[in-house]
Parts: structure tokens; sequence; C-alpha cells
């Protein structure tokens, strides 16, 4: 569980590192589930190393869908998000050495996963150290209060270089270097900026996110992934009230990935089809 100071230090931040929280044996486990097929795959059709954005990895590995349910996890977010709490989505987050394969430019999350409501974080479970050679995340001290910043052109677009604000992350802004060693976290609000570089070491940095909801956040725009909904802990959504924040969400236009240019997202409905199926139950919760 998180001490009240960790708890204070998320809250006042917008992120949190633990350490320690996986053995060796566990993060062992985890490194070997890269191998499986379905990743293995995608980095055959990615030859350039830029292994992010891998979703769905819930359904690709059961050794995925068990840590992103694990109590480890879900015991540190309850303070945070409640104890009724869904996954959003899961990904791999393999970042490949060389220049001009893993640079993520400054954004919120939650400009492109739109809810209700901003209790949303996501999880960093590191398989190796961060360090500032191998691309670990940055963010910006306290960003979570700056609201929904702009990440739209002037077409209503996604940008290319994500958000347009710059001056949210220069002085007198605090920019942090998250370091977790191998076998922590990071966890980060969906409001806060960060942004990562390419990886310059030798060696592959791999990890494990996990973007949780509290399960009163009803999704606005974005996909609803195989795995969103996904109950982790407490009541499944459909015993829970949706909760409304008072705030202005500007909903991106993503030609790139919607040609018909309908506002981004298809969340129409609130569980992925391998939840609503039944394809995906978390192993430690009863039915």
């Amino acid at each position: 569980m998180l001490t009240s100071e960790q708890i204070s230090e998320y809250l006042a931040n917008g992120f949190l590192t633990v350490n320690d929280v996986f053995t060796d044996h566990e993060i062992n486990e985890m490194y070997e589930a890269f191998s499986c097929d379905e990743i293995q795959k995608h980095f055959r059709v990615n030859p350039s190393g830029f292994g992010f954005h891998l979703l769905e990895i819930t359904t690709m590995h059961p050794l995925f869908l068990q840590y992103s349910c694990h109590p480890k996890v879900i015991d540190l977010i309850r303070p945070l998000l409640g104890d009724n709490i869904q996954l959003q989505h899961s990904k791999s987050t393999v970042k490949m050495p060389g220049a001009s394969k893993g640079t993520i430019f400054w954004h919120q999350d939650f400009a492109y996963l739109p809810h209700t409501n901003t209790s949303l974080l996501t999880v960093m479970i590191c398989v190796v150290d961060f360090t500032m050679e191998n691309g670990c995340m940055q963010m910006v001290k306290g960003s979570h209060k700056l609201g929904v910043l702009n990440h739209r052109d002037e077409h209503g677009q996604e940008t290319a270089n994500d958000c347009t604000e710059e001056d949210a992350w220069q002085l007198p802004h605090e920019v942090v270097n998250i370091m977790p060693k191998k076998g922590g976290i990071s966890i980060h609000h969906s409001l806060t900026l960060h942004a990562s570089g390419d990886n310059h070491s030798t060696e592959p940095r791999y990890s494990l996110a996990f973007t949780y909801r509290a399960s009163d956040a009803y999704q606005l725009a974005d996909k609803v992934w195989e795995d969103t909904g996904l109950a982790v802990s407490g009541k499944s959504n459909h015993m829970i009230n949706v909760r409304l924040e008072s705030m202005v969400i500007p909903i991106l236009q993503n030609t790139k990935r919607n040609p018909l240019g309908f506002p981004f997202g298809t969340a129409y409905r609130q569980t992925g089809k391998a939840v609503a199926e039944g394809r995906l139950k978390s192993p430690f919760l009863s039915a």
C-alpha cells in the first residue's frame, strides 16, 4: 500500500515512482513473455525498432493479463482511484536502441482518451532500469492541475508533435526524469504532461504500460480496445453511476486513424470485445 506521504506526493506532482514492487523472478517472467508470437510478429513488422503502442497485450499472453490485474499493482492504485477500478487499455512499451526510433513528444494521455472525469492513471512496469540514456520518461511536476491542454492544429486535427502549448513544459515549470529501477513502477495521472527521448543505450528498454480508470469514468472518445472495461477491483461498470467533472474537453479529429474525419474514437460501448465475451477475466476477482 502507498504511504500517506506517497499519496500526497502523487496528488501534488501528478506522478510517483515506487521501486522494488516485483521480484527478479516476476520480472524474468515478464521478459520471457515478450517472446510470444504476437509481440515478436509486431517487432518483425516494425524492423526500425519503435515498439511502442502494441496494444491489447492482455489478449496475447496470460502473464500480461495476470500482471495487469496483479494485487501488487491494484493495491497501490486503489488509494488513488477508489475501490472500483477498470483497465482502460494495455500495451507493451519496448524502446529499441537507435536514433529517431523512440521519441515521444510532450502530451497528456487524457487528450487522446477523454472521459467524463479525470480519474485515470497509467502504471509503467520497468522490466529493466529506466535511465536518461535509454529514454526514460520526463514529467512536468504539477502539470495535471493545468487542465486539458491543446493537442489540436487549426483544423482540429491531432498534431504531429502532440501538445502545442510549449510554455507548459518550460520554466518556471519543473521537468523531472522518471527513473524507476528494474522491478519498480511509475504511476502518472492522465493529465500529467510527459515525454521521452530515443534509446541511446545498446539494449532495448522493455516495459509494460497499463492504463486504469475509476469505474465511474465513462469514455467519450478513442477506440474501445479488446480489454477496455476489464474489472480489476470492486464492482463492474454496470453497477456504477457515471461521475461528471466540470471541464471543457477538446475532442480530437484524426483522419489518419479515421479516414471519414469523424471525431476521433468509437466509444459507443464501454467494454471491449474480449471482456464482453468473457474471454478476459481477472484471475484475482471472483465472478
